[in-house]
């Protein structure tokens, strides 16, 4: 019993004195219905994002603290994104169609989140990711699109 009471996190039980000629003596206060709910709910959530919400007493307010960390780490992984997006470099020796096509990946996943990287925009970081090698490339690219 002990050991479902911690996987569940319910609240140790509380002790009450005995009142007035009570000989039964100290009585046990079991958890509320709302612990009990409490627990299970975050029994389905992973330790590294309970441990970064404040312990709750209903589900509605644990459901809601769970959304609001949430709507952070979309606004972290969207800095994330961008940042990787900004930094990716052509190193070379692969395939260059595969670096295209995971700034592109990146530029979709940050569209999703509705921040929107256009086209244009998308295929200057694209060139400008590329080493000095391939110049001609960008300038065959640059006067072919203004034609």
């Amino acid at each position: 019993m002990a050991e479902e009471r911690n996987s569940l996190l319910l609240p140790p039980p509380q002790t009450l004195p005995p009142q007035g000629n009570d000989s039964m003596g100290t009585v046990a206060v079991l958890p509320t219905a709302a612990d009990i709910q409490s627990a299970i709910a975050s029994t389905g959530v992973d330790k590294n994002i309970r441990g970064a919400i404040p312990p709750c007493r209903t589900v509605r307010e644990f459901l809601d603290a769970v959304e609001a960390q949430f709507v952070s780490s979309h606004k972290t992984r969207a800095s994330t994104l961008m940042s990787k997006l900004i930094s990716m470099k052509y190193q070379g020796g692969g395939n260059i169609r595969q670096h295209m096509l995971e700034m592109r990946n990146i530029a979709s996943q940050l569209n999703d989140m509705k921040l929107t990287i256009s086209e244009s925009f998308l295929i200057f970081f694209t060139l400008t990711s590329l080493p000095a090698e391939y110049t001609p490339f960008k300038i065959s690219y640059s006067t072919h699109n203004t034609e």
